[in-house]
Parts: C-alpha cells; sequence; structure tokens
C-alpha cells in the first residue's frame, strides 16, 4: 500500500498555504495512525504464513505514510511559523549583512591565528 500522493498531487499539495497544508496533513495522518492502531488490534488474526505477510505488508505501507505525511505536517508548521522572517522590506538584506560579518570576523580570526603561528615558529627558530 502506497499512502503517498502522486508527484503531480503532491506539486499541487505543497502549493496550498502552509495553514491548509497542515490541516490536510494533520488529517491525512490521523487516519492513518488510526488505521495503524486498529491493525495492532488484530495482530493475532494473521497466523497463516500468507496473511502475516499480507498483514507486515500493510503495516510496513501504514509506518511509511505516518512518517511521510508526519514530516509534511512539520514542513508547513515550519513554513507557517517562519513565513514572515523571509518576507519584508529589508529582512533577507539584514540577514546576509549579519551573515557576511560573522564569516568575515570568522576568516579574520582565522588569518590571525595563521600569521601567529608562523611568527611563533620564526621566533622559535
Amino acid at each position: 500500500m502506497n499512502h503517498r500522493p502522486s508527484p503531480e498531487e503532491l506539486v499541487k499539495f505543497r502549493r496550498l498555504p502552509p495553514a491548509e497544508r497542515r490541516t490536510r496533513a494533520s488529517t491525512v495522518l490521523g487516519c492513518l495512525q488510526d488505521y495503524h492502531r486498529a491493525g495492532i488490534k488484530t495482530r493475532h488474526e494473521f497466523i497463516e504464513l500468507n496473511s502475516m505477510v499480507a498483514y507486515v505488508g500493510i503495516m510496513q505501507g501504514l509506518e511509511d505514510g505516518i512518517i511521510f505525511w508526519r514530516r509534511e505536517m512539520q514542513r508547513a508548521a515550519w513554513a507557517s511559523k517562519n513565513k514572515n522572517r523571509h518576507m519584508g522590506a529589508g529582512r533577507s538584506p539584514a540577514v546576509k549583512a549579519h551573515g557576511s560579518a560573522a564569516f568575515a570576523s570568522l576568516a579574520g580570526s582565522f588569518s590571525d591565528a595563521l600569521i601567529r603561528s608562523e611568527n611563533a615558529g620564526k621566533v622559535a627558530t
């Protein structure tokens, strides 16, 4: 059993607003978890080899679907939480400037350390 949408459906799903994606993913995830719990409760009924193989296949499909939809729900939650940080005037350049300053500071510290280590080698000889 495959509980993942087709690539076309997944593209349509990811174009939805984050709140709607989170709601839909949560609904699908809840249904899959209910099926998984029901499958665990009826596990004792599958004692023959063929039925046990089918049961394991179904349970693995449910677990894969749960993992997939949980990840999609987390992506939608992250997108809805962080959507304002990447929008608006001046937000992205400020983040880039801060990152560039931190990188320049780190590079300067590294070059100072290299210069000092070379000077220490010259002084020691």
